[in-house]
């Protein structure tokens, strides 16, 4: 049974870096409809991830809970809530054995949000992961096949994703292409190609050692791609070394630098355009054109929109973001210590029950050999006897107990096999269950049952086999009945 988080700080209130060391946090970047969330809902195998099926972002309002002990995989809400909307949610749960944490991250399309506040949080989370000790594993940037060609908000997301890696990190992303069964498969391939072989796009990332994969929209597609990961060199990000090691702001750092820059440009360009629809208004007036006047008044309204955009990204980019970095570090430190905890006990958890499978196991084997020993003398006893009998009697008596050993022997192997296997899989799902939903707890407690009810019929099967029945049904036709002289002994095997 989980202890709550706060019985847990009780135990400790700090953790080092070996103990987060094992856990594989990647971010999974790409825009609006990529299939980002399909991808990790595949990879957590859970409903419980939204996955959005028009062009604009999901969102999600939840309240703040930090004293619930969730299940995994699960949303950290009490780690990004106080933000005011929830955009990068955090997914975690087991692969093979060891624990993975997804970041679900929003687009530099976002139907809602500001691309400054986007950056902002993006620069927050990865430096509040490098000063909670945990480095990333990498980065999975998401873009759609069907896509057939590449926009400036495409170009804009992978820009931004170099700015914040820096050179060396670009070893560890993955861009992974998904709506491969959307798409002829020639008119993809060559499209993935021609990304690849272009600088701009593909070309300098994969030539700094990023790879390229594709998924399959399963599960085991997605966690192939996962599991590339688990034993990579963990990286520190540029915008990670820019906003803790040097002290700077996020304007201030390579990714924001070139934000701003790009928002100056947009800014400088629809002034002059509302500086040139400003003339064609003076003209449409003089011409009296009723018909063109609407049609600029609306153009005008939009370019006026966008103005007010830019200029609410500037100071969205300039505000101070001090306190927002205080609470999320120590939000996530608190959640990196409930981790470390949890997964504490239930390593805990699982080393009882592979001692208590042990101890079975040599209880097992102890009353196996028990039986060996029985069987054997009783054996000898039977051999006695049948010296007495007739020369060609003898023979197949001798025969019919070899027979006997030889499948005893077989069957005591071929039961100790399969209780190492069904102890090892008892084992899995006990691993597997401890990040489960409930209602996948249940499934993965009747396969459990299940396997115990295998021990118990590999057992009786056993017995079946080398009990001192069995025995006497190999000699009763040969020894008219004598063999029930031994009865006693024979029975005792197995028990």
């Amino acid at each position: 049974m989980r202890s709550e988080p706060s019985q847990m700080q009780e135990k400790s209130d700090t953790f080092t870096a070996e103990e987060v060391a094992n856990i594989t946090a990647i971010a999974v970047m790409g825009v609006t409809g990529s299939g980002k969330s399909n991808f990790i809902k595949h990879a957590t195998n859970s409903e419980r991830v939204q996955v959005g099926h028009g062009m604009q972002s999901c969102k999600y309002f939840f309240p703040i809970s930090p004293g619930k002990n969730t299940t995994s995989p699960r949303r950290f809400s009490d780690l990004m809530a106080f933000i005011g909307t929830e955009e990068i949610q955090q997914y975690q749960f087991e692969l093979d054995g060891g624990p993975v944490l997804l970041f679900d991250t929003p687009g530099f399309d976002d139907t809602y949000r500001l691309d400054a506040d986007i950056l902002a949080e993006l620069a927050e989370t990865f430096s509040a992961l490098y000063k909670s000790k945990l480095k990333l594993a990498g980065i999975i940037y998401v873009h759609r096949i069907t896509d057939n060609r590449m926009t400036n908000t495409l170009l804009r997301n992978l820009s931004v994703i170099r700015n914040l890696c820096g050179e060396d990190p670009l070893k560890n992303v993955t861009l992974l292409t998904t709506f491969w069964d959307k798409e002829d498969f020639k008119t993809a391939k060559k499209r993935e190609e021609e990304m690849v072989e272009t600088q701009a796009w593909w070309g300098y990332m994969v030539s700094k050692g990023s790879k390229v994969r594709r998924f399959q929209n399963t599960t085991e597609s997605a966690h192939d791609i996962l599991r590339e990961f688990m034993d990579k060199e963990r990286v520190t990000l540029k915008i990670q070394e820019e906003m803790v090691d040097q002290g700077l702001k996020v304007k201030d750092t390579q990714a924001g630098a070139a934000l701003n820059v790009e928002i100056a440009q947009l800014a400088e360009q629809h002034q002059q355009e509302l500086v040139a629809l400003e003339e064609k208004m003076k003209k449409a007036l003089r011409d009296r054109d009723a018909e063109m006047q609407e049609v600029l008044a609306m153009e005008r309204r939009e370019k006026e929109k966008e103005l007010v955009r830019m200029q609410r990204e500037q100071t969205a980019l300039e505000r101070d973001r001090s306190e927002d970095m205080r609470r999320m570090e120590q939000a996530f430190q608190d959640q990196l210590l409930r981790m470390v905890e949890e997964r504490k006990e239930r390593d805990a958890q699982i080393l009882k029950l592979e001692q208590q499978l042990t101890l079975e196991r040599a209880d097992s084997d102890r009353r196996v050999q028990k039986a060996l020993d029985d069987s054997e003398a009783a054996l000898r006893r039977i051999e006695e006897q049948m010296n007495q009998a007739r020369v060609e009697d003898h023979h197949r008596h001798e025969e019919e107990l070899q027979r006997y050993r030889s499948e005893r022997d077989h069957a005591i192997q071929e039961h100790k096999e399969q209780l190492e296997a069904i102890n090892a899989e008892i084992v899995r799902i006990y691993q597997e269950k401890q990040s489960a939903g409930a209602a996948e707890k249940y499934r993965l407690e009747l396969e459990i049952q299940e396997l115990k009810n295998q021990k118990r019929k590999s057992k009786a099967a056993l017995w079946a086999k080398i009990g001192g029945g069995a025995l006497c049904a190999i000699l009763a036709p040969f020894t008219g009945g004598l063999s029930t002289l031994f009865m006693p002994a024979l029975t005792s095997l197995g028990s």
